[in-house]
């Protein structure tokens, strides 16, 4: 890449940005559900100042769901920009005697945050459309998380914005949907006192809970994303039969979601389709993909009321009895901590090493400048900024002028703020685990109770394990803490992978819960406020991440639950968990990830190294244990495997690189720990092997006088505006193909050849998992002249999957005659991809001229 066309790219990805933000399409979706028992219909027409206005019914009947959608792409440029506005409107519906205003703008002034304004008005007597609209600015109800409702004379509305541009809305006779305002834990609560007194209620408790889960974590999921959980929500309980809901009763709704999935899958699309088949037949950008979501979301809707309907019936009667406030009680907070001892089975050089790769040396004894990787945590630093806050907060009333001190318990928690932060982030853990012990319990209590219907229970099994849902816990102010909100995403689904065997909620909650011993902490010096937990049985670490960091998790977790069941013995590292507290009073948003550590806690770990295939700046510190890239090269050091487990350990690599090129992300890392087995005692340490595959991780060596432990680490990081800044200024210094911060295909390609040829032993013969391709390269013919003085320093890189093969250069010569042969491993998963065969001019001074220049290429399927 020249570095006049880097500097361009970066310039123009800005423009774009700001081009997009201000100038794409805004819209926002009401879903709205009719659970009354008349008919709610469009009354007159809608008034638009901007944008335009689009209904998916003019009459809803009774348990019916609808759209209304407000989007700026159909208005006038000239009214839009007149009005202030992307779009701006409002609609009026008829509700027997009553009328329901519904209305929406998204000023330009705010259109870079996405910042639509949303609010509703039920009432009985009709002041005008106009009135209503002009009366809106003053009214409007928050948007992203917010809850609202409106109450007539006999109805009620309610909405919730579950994002910036989408609001689920719902209209019920009196006072309803109470289950749906509970949190997470109240409800699991509510099912299991069902399970006890109205058995027959737990499947929609279940269903009701999924739905409003899956609601809160599609925000950041892809539509490919969405259309495969919301289906396979439709799957398990409508379709299946597992509500025992009329088919009339969704009739609408459910013949709408049959024909826009057909659209989109196909007519032959039958049943539950996997999520590869999925990506496999849908196109990410289709409108009629956008149009699936929605009719699913719809159906859905419709069901939940009918299920709502039916839990509020229950809720009454426990109300009735007295028992409503004993089934809802709200999480709550433990604080004791029990104290650290030394394990006995782990030795202090593996815990020297651990703490080494996670934290590094004090912030003092960086070098600077030139280094790419600075360390933030250190055994003992300065306070963050996270700690701080919480300490303020915990100090101090919430009510009044907010200083004066809070009558606290005499122990350390509101002294020390770490302590304060471990205590939340213990609390969320626990009580997310806990929760998911208890839903596992009742689906396999739920789908047992079907056993009779054996498609059924299948279907409903195969919603145990969502891979998008967020559960939140609402804790109330107790014990001098503030009030927390707890948020957890999808940690069923990690409970459920490799069978159960590494990260279930029962391991979770021995190693990080209530009843565990204290957890070990590195203090940080990075005013972000990043921190890490390591259990005391060294099994998990709980480590902070940024907002965004989170948000790209989210985006990856569909892929990453299907990745690892197709592949088993995949490298990346196993999380146990993504969560996220939440302090009101104190501002703050905290997002954390569990992970399982990628070495076995059992064995001590006598080298450990951090390889990310650059060999720019990778070199270890003098005082350092961690070794890099550079020195892994000069220790000589490769896996010792044999060829079968050399070849499927490459394969399963690139398949795990190409899963992370295809969410763009880089500068990940691949951990190498070796224990070496030297004393006969530690040689029945390799009897639990089935091969060389360890079952609970690891690869036994050749010899079988050592464990490697590999994994996947630190890939939360994308190739943003910043990171491509960075790599410009590699490029003009010089090192802009060997620095660690590269494009995401740079990265995945170059990390492939370094496993293969340096990381593993490899022969000179090395195959794939399923052979190796012969290339017979002979010559070409009048290529373009790649040099400014006419000439073209030409040679030809093989591509197969990720990993290629280049032959030798042609000097200044544009009928270069090459007659050289390359071979290329071939794995299994290669089977139907291309060979790319490209001919590049070589440049002698990438500095100054930047990368190669592409001078074509030839595919061959």
């Amino acid at each position: 890449m020249h570095v006049i066309e880097s500097a361009f790219r970066v310039a123009k990805r800005t423009c774009q940005r700001a081009c997009t933000n201000t100038f794409e399409n805004r819209v926002l979706s009401v879903r709205l559900t009719n659970g009354t028992n008349k008919t709610l219909q469009l009354r007159g027409k809608p008034l638009m100042r901007a944008g335009a206005v689009a209904l998916s019914f003019d009459t809803l009947d009774p348990g019916e769901a609808g759209t209304i959608r407000f989007s700026s792409q159909e208005g006038s440029i000239l009214d839009n920009a007149a009005s202030g506005c992307h779009h701006a409107g409002a609609v009026e519906l008829e509700l027997g005697e009553e009328h329901l205003f519904i209305g929406a703008t998204c000023p330009l002034g705010q259109s870079w945050k996405k910042n639509s304004r949303f609010v509703f008005e039920l009432g009985s007597e009709s002041h005008g459309l106009g009135n209503f609209y002009w009366r809106m600015p003053q009214e409007f109800m928050g948007m992203n998380g917010t809850l609202g409702s409106s109450k007539g004379k006999d109805f009620v509305a309610r909405a919730f914005a579950s994002s910036v541009n989408e609001v689920d809305m719902v209209v019920l006779e009196g006072d309803g949907g109470e289950f749906e305002d509970l949190d997470s834990l109240q409800q699991i609560q509510f099912a299991e006192t069902c399970q006890e007194h109205r058995p027959d209620c737990v499947v929609h408790a279940l269903f009701v809970a999924d739905c409003a889960a899956v609601a809160a974590g599609l925000v950041e999921a892809s539509p490919v994303d969405k259309a495969f959980v919301l289906d396979r929500l439709i799957f398990g309980f409508v379709t299946s039969g597992a509500l025992g809901l009329a088919a009339e009763a969704l009739r609408m709704n459910s013949e709408l979601w049959q024909r826009k999935r057909e659209r989109t899958l196909g007519s032959s699309a039958k049943g539950c389709l996997s999520y590869a088949e999925y990506r496999e037949k849908l196109d990410a950008a289709s409108e009629e993909l956008e149009e699936h979501v929605e009719a699913s979301t719809l159906l859905l809707r419709a069901a939940i009321f009918r299920s709502s309907s039916i839990l509020q019936g229950v809720i009454n009667f426990f109300k009735a009895e007295g028992c409503w406030g004993s089934v809802i009680q709200q999480a709550q907070i433990v604080t004791r901590v029990r104290p650290r001892t030394s394990s006995a089975v782990v030795q202090a050089t593996s815990d020297d090493l651990m703490q080494e790769h996670l934290g590094g040396k004090p912030s003092g004894d960086q070098e600077s400048d030139d280094r790419e990787e600075t360390s933030s945590v250190t055994e003992q630093g300065e306070k963050p900024g996270v700690f701080a806050r919480l300490l303020a907060c915990s100090a101090c009333g919430s009510g009044g002028g907010g200083t004066k001190p809070r009558v606290t318990q005499p122990s350390t928690l509101a002294d020390d703020p770490e302590i304060l932060l471990k205590v939340l982030v213990r609390g969320c853990i626990h009580n997310s685990a806990d929760y998911v012990l208890r839903r596992t319990a009742l689906y396999e209590h739920a789908a047992k109770s079907l056993d009779r219907l054996p498609d059924t229970s299948q279907a409903l099994r195969l919603c145990a394990a969502l891979p998008v849902a967020q559960r939140r816990f609402v804790v109330g102010e107790a014990r001098g803490l503030p009030s927390v909100c707890f948020k957890s995403y999808s940690m069923d689904m990690f409970a459920s992978l490799d069978k159960g065997t590494m990260c279930s909620a029962g391991e979770v909650l021995q190693s990080l819960g209530y009843d565990a011993v204290e957890c070990k902490s590195l203090s940080t010096n990075s005013k972000s406020g990043e921190f890490f937990f390591i259990s005391d049985d060294k099994r998990f670490l709980v480590k902070t991440i940024s907002c965004g960091e989170s948000a790209l998790l989210q985006k990856i977790l569909a892929s990453y639950q299907d990745h690892i069941l197709r592949w088993p013995h995949s490298l990346i590292v196993r999380f146990a968990g993504l969560c996220q507290v939440d302090v009101p009073s104190a501002g703050l948003s905290q997002h954390f990830i569990v992970m399982r550590s990628v070495f076995d806690q059992r064995y001590e770990i006598h080298e450990i190294y951090d390889l990310k295939g650059s060999l720019h700046h990778r070199r270890k510190k003098e005082g350092e244990s961690i070794g890099k890239d550079e020195d892994w090269i000069a220790a000589n050091e490769k896996l010792q495997l044999p060829a079968t487990c050399r070849r499927e350990l490459c394969a399963m690599h690139e398949l795990d690189a190409g899963l992370l090129l295809r969410f763009g992300v880089m500068d990940y890392s691949l951990l190498v720990g070796v224990h070496r087995v030297e004393a006969p005692a530690s040689k029945p340490v390799l009897e639990d092997s089935s091969g060389f595959w360890r079952p609970c991780g690891g690869i036994v060596s050749q010899d079988r006088r050592s464990i490697y432990f590999l994994g996947l680490i630190d890939f939360l990081i994308d190739f943003s505006l910043m990171k491509q800044g960075e790599h410009f200024l590699r490029v003009v210094q010089g090192h802009g193909e060997t620095a660690s911060c590269v494009s995401p295909d740079a990265y995945a390609t170059r990390q492939v050849r370094f496993v293969r040829e340096r990381v593993v032993a490899s022969p000179a013969d090395d195959m794939g998992s399923a052979g190796r391709l012969r290339l017979e390269i002979s010559a070409a013919e009048n290529l373009i002249a790649g040099d400014w003085i006419g000439t073209s320093d030409p040679y030809v890189e093989v591509t197969l999957g990720l990993f290629s093969r280049r032959t030798h250069t042609v000097m200044k010569d544009r009928n270069p005659r090459w007659n050289c042969t390359l071979f290329l491993p071939v794995n299994e998963a290669h089977a139907d991809a291309e060979v790319d065969c490209s001919v590049w001019d070589w440049d002698a001074n990438p500095a100054l001229q930047g990368g190669d220049d592409f001078l074509g290429s030839l595919k061959v399927p």
